[in-house]
């Protein structure tokens, strides 16, 4: 039988590691003159590290990769996670190299490894929510971008916030693709509820520390409208009934909940 390592092994001081992963997001990250694949890596246990294929190695390495496949990774390197926002918990990032071998493995688990957190639990540095609705979306905005190479150069946001049932919110802020995203994909048509799934967006301490926003990361954050998880179909059952036992609807009313609806993503 092969042995496959555990993500949570993974440690610089070693290098014959070889891990049975999904591939759980992938993006383009063009950042101060670097262009890079990133991924997400998953393994059966639920530890998750990011992996980097440099632009050299592009061509060798990209088109073998693809979101939701299952990998055979083996003779990669493992280096310390440097970034200033780190996109999963783990002090490490695997860094592709010419010698790494890239198989494809069968399927060995269909879960979608989503960490779904309450709100207090964000202050400890978590990147997914759970329990949750949408609630306020507001238009989208162009704004002057203070990190823009050409002065006066404009990005576009969108502000909208989350509540859990117990009527607690989250004020979030996605920005260009993501802010597009809202603007295509919602708009008022209804009083229907929404549950929102968001991943691998970053924390903002706002007000000395005593208040938290969620930022969209350019290419890795998502956002997902009433996916078919059981846990969100779960949550949906009880904001329902919530919802009709007048409670919820209660807390909607207070916090001015929109009329919004959207279309498919």
């Amino acid at each position: 039988m092969v042995h496959y390592d555990r993500i949570s092994e993974l440690h610089s001081w070693r290098s014959d590691w070889k891990i049975c992963v999904k591939v759980l997001r992938k993006w383009r990250k063009i950042d101060q003159g670097e262009d890079t694949v990133e991924i997400i890596f998953c393994d059966v246990f639920g530890d998750k590290i990011q992996g980097t294929i440099s632009n050299d190695l592009f061509l060798q390495f990209n088109n073998d990769v693809h979101e939701n496949d299952w990998k055979i990774v083996s003779n990669f390197s493992i280096i310390p996670e440097t970034s200033p926002i780190k996109i999963v918990d783990n002090n490490y990032r695997i860094r592709f190299m010419e010698e790494t071998v890239l198989d494809d493995s069968e399927p060995v688990s269909s879960n979608h490894f989503i960490d779904y957190q309450s709100f207090d639990r964000l202050f400890d540095g978590f990147h997914a929510v759970r329990n949750v609705c949408l609630v306020r979306v507001e238009p989208i905005l162009h704004v002057d971008n203070p990190n823009a190479v050409h002065y006066h150069e404009r990005c576009r946001l969108v502000r909208f916030c989350l509540t859990n049932l117990e009527g607690h919110e989250i004020q979030c802020v996605a920005y260009n693709e993501h802010a597009d995203f809202f603007d295509n994909n919602w708009w008022p048509t209804g009083s229907k509820p929404i549950v929102a799934v968001l991943r691998y967006w970053r924390e903002k301490y706002t007000s000395g520390g005593q208040r938290i926003e969620l930022l969209s990361v350019p290419g890795a954050s998502t956002i997902v409208f009433d996916p078919l998880y059981t846990e969100v179909v779960d949550f949906y059952n009880r904001l329902i009934f919530t919802t009709n036992s007048g409670v919820m609807m209660k807390v909607m009313l207070r916090m001015g909940l929109a009329k919004n609806q959207r279309v498919g993503p």
